[in-house]
């Protein structure tokens, strides 16, 4: 029977293995979420927060799906082979599909439990009670080992874990599998580090030069022209406004103001652009709180009042239509590339 110490090893290789390659995908994962925003994951309501709890269920079934298949088919992983070590059942023959399901779970499954309760006592702030728990749990696994000699998965799964000899001798004290193992590791560490420092690279914004905000402007003025006139309304005032999370300037926002037509009211204005906006926008009509003053023509006791507003979206760019009180103008807000940042938010 191997020693503790060389099957921990060949796990930890498997883990390391495993873990460059989720970490790859995480980057790879969070440059595609931030590539049309110039960095500013929250754009598309993602962040680092939201992949990682993506990737939990999909790390987890590829780690099962990996111990699974490779079990089922040569009866090692590449930590195991590297170290001289695989599976096989009572009989010493390779254990099957069934068998490798069985052991893979048993051992995966309170594994996956375990962290997610430590990280959850650690997240509300009991980090004591989350390393009390993985503790306990590590004592009564190695209680488990040392009084029966028997890893719990392998005692359910029926199996055990030997020693074998490669086929050919090893050339300069290395072998044939160690060597693999080190090439597969090697490049996993290759690739994540890549991922990881591109999605770095996509996570902090460039400053937007000169040239890249004029065509940003005239973008929106594009998509400002695009939109349907309300009849009757004159256009008082356009101003385009850049917004800069952690200091860097990465778009603009066009603003243009209305004055409404005569006895048309802020819900009429609001309606109009719900109806004529294209289908292929999504929009969502809302009440803002207007705040008002004292003088004639103000609701008594009143400091504020719900005006009507509506936002459009489609793919990154959005319009915002906003109402005032009294209704005498109103705003329309265009970003042709929207992140949903202004130069005072980091």
């Amino acid at each position: 029977m191997p020693s503790l110490a060389r099957r921990l090893a060949a796990r930890l290789i498997d883990c390391c293995l495993l873990g460059l390659i989720l970490a790859a995908v995480w980057g790879l994962g969070f440059h595609a979420a931030t590539n049309d925003c110039n960095g500013v994951s929250r754009c598309y309501g993602w962040s680092a927060f939201g992949i990682t709890l993506l990737l939990v269920p999909v790390g987890g079934i590829a780690i099962l799906l990996y111990d699974i298949v490779a079990l089922a088919f040569w009866g090692t992983t590449i930590g195991k082979s590297a170290l001289g070590l695989r599976v096989a059942r009572l009989d010493g023959t390779l254990p099957g599909a069934g068998q490798s399901q069985i052991r893979a779970i048993t051992f995966w499954a309170p594994a996956g439990v375990v962290a997610v309760v430590a990280l959850y006592l650690l997240a509300t702030g009991a980090a004591w009670a989350s390393v009390l728990v993985v503790l306990i749990v590590a004592a009564v696994a190695a209680a488990r080992v040392f009084l029966s000699r028997t890893f719990f998965h392998d005692w359910i799964a029926q199996t055990g874990v030997v020693t074998y000899e490669p086929v050919a001798p090893p050339r300069g004290g290395i072998s044939a599998a160690t060597r693999r193992a080190g090439a597969t590791v090697l490049a996993a560490t290759a690739v994540a580090t890549i991922a990881l420092v591109w999605a770095w690279i996509g996570a902090h914004p460039h400053e937007l030069s000169a040239h890249e905000q004029q065509a940003y402007i005239q973008e929106n003025q594009h998509l400002l022209d695009s939109l349907p006139q309300l009849a009757g309304s004159a256009r008082l005032d356009l101003q385009s406004n850049p917004y800069c999370p952690n200091g860097a300037t990465v778009g603009v926002a066009t603003t243009a103001q209305y004055r409404t037509p005569p006895k048309m009211r802020n819900q009429d204005v609001v309606d109009f652009y719900v109806r004529s906006v294209g289908d292929d926008w999504q929009h969502e009509v809302f009440n803002a709180r207007f705040p008002i003053g004292s003088g004639p023509g103000s609701p008594s006791r009143a400091t504020s009042i719900d005006v009507p507003g509506a936002r459009f979206k489609r793919g990154s760019a959005s319009i915002s239509v906003s109402t005032a009180y009294p209704s005498s103008a109103y705003t329309v807000v265009v970003d042709s590339h929207s992140t949903g940042h202004s130069c005072h938010e980091d």
